[in-house]
């Protein structure tokens, strides 16, 4: 797994436009999410973490909706935000 985040970096630090401070932030986050989230083996989630999980999926959807809807348009081919 660190072979393929380290390749990623490098790729991205190789590629003009790309944002790695994005990326870096998204993997920090997540090792400290997974170091600080239990792990259960086969454990069903609760209806708390089922709703929770719907609920963040909404907002992942709403916000790529909201993206397309207002970036698309004045994108242009060969464009680079």
């Amino acid at each position: 797994m660190l072979y393929w985040a380290g390749l990623m970096f490098f790729l991205g630090m190789a590629m003009p436009g790309v944002n790695n401070v994005g990326h870096v932030g998204g993997f920090l986050t997540g090792l400290l999410l997974g170091l600080v989230m239990p792990y259960k083996d086969r454990q069903r989630e609760t209806r708390l973490v089922q709703i929770g999980a719907l609920i963040l999926i909404g907002l992942v959807v709403a916000s790529f909706v909201i993206t397309v809807v207002t970036k698309l348009p004045a994108f242009a081919p060969g464009q680079c935000y």
